[in-house]
């Protein structure tokens, strides 16, 4: 259909909305009404169920900072949003993309904490990116500190243009089992610096120990591919399946000193 039909077909489409109670549905009309002083944009997320969409790294920084997200929970959304991505009336964004900030949002200076968790600072940042790109580096395209996370240790971001439509496409592709028309590319690893794992990670990987340092590279697999999870990208678990079982004998055997059992004879 042309603009003007497009537009007005709009107003029919409806969204959960993390605004909205569990199952209440809001329009664009209604988003754009209660949408903060000097924003521009209409967020949005696509995630298969609003109880996921909640539990997002993506959303995090969102939900801190108050800002309304419409829920795209529909494989239709995605097509219908690129329809909708040209009209003058509407300038949708998705919270996927690397490149979203919220640096506009207006804020009270918040009151110093001692329960506040303290971050790595600038040098360890960088000896953390160094170890993951060593690490993971046939997988990531840039491992950094990330400004948006509060909650999640990790995230992963696509490091090209319209990363969000491609990671949706290729998310339907892999339920629909057919996850050889995409291929997952280089990923953007967000770490966050106040993180204890990513703290933790950090020493244990500087460790001279060499039973250490190679624990620390299996965890570092573990928390991209965690980050992946969260994403709806991990396209084969089976690895980190035996990750995990590797890191459960290690945690049992050595957590508390717990000898393997002897065969009854």
């Amino acid at each position: 259909t042309d603009a003007p039909s497009r537009f007005v077909l709009s107003h029919l489409l409806r969204f959960e909305s993390s605004s909205t109670a569990p199952g209440e549905w809001t329009s664009f009309e209604a988003y754009k009404s209660r949408m903060l002083p000097q924003q521009k944009k209409i967020y949005v997320l696509h995630s298969p169920s609003r109880e996921l969409a909640l539990a997002s790294p993506y959303y995090e920084m969102f939900k801190q900072k108050g800002v309304e997200v419409l829920f795209m929970n529909s494989r239709m959304d995605e097509y219908v949003m690129a329809e909708l991505a040209a009209l003058p009336e509407y300038e949708l964004c998705s919270i996927e993309n690397a490149n979203v900030s919220l640096d506009w949002v207006t804020e009270a200076e918040p009151e110093a904490s001692v329960d506040e968790p303290r971050a790595m600072t600038g040098n360890q940042c960088n000896l953390y990116s160094e170890f993951l790109m060593e690490v993971l580096g046939d997988r990531l395209g840039e491992a950094k500190a990330s400004e948006r996370l509060v909650e999640s240790p990790a995230m992963v971001l696509s490091s090209f243009e319209q990363a969000a439509s491609w990671r949706h496409r290729m998310k339907v592709a892999m339920m629909e089992g057919e996850t050889s028309r995409y291929e997952l590319g280089m990923q953007v690893l967000e770490f966050n610096p106040k993180h204890d794992i990513n703290k933790l990670l950090l020493r244990l990987s500087r460790s001279a120990d060499a039973a250490d340092a190679e624990k620390a590279r299996v965890m570092a697999e573990q928390l991209f591919d965690n980050a992946l999870i969260a994403a709806g990208l991990l396209q084969d678990p089976r690895p980190m399946l035996r990750r995990l079982q590797t890191l459960m004998e290690e945690g049992l055997r050595g957590g508390g000193g717990v000898a393997a059992p002897e065969d009854d004879e």
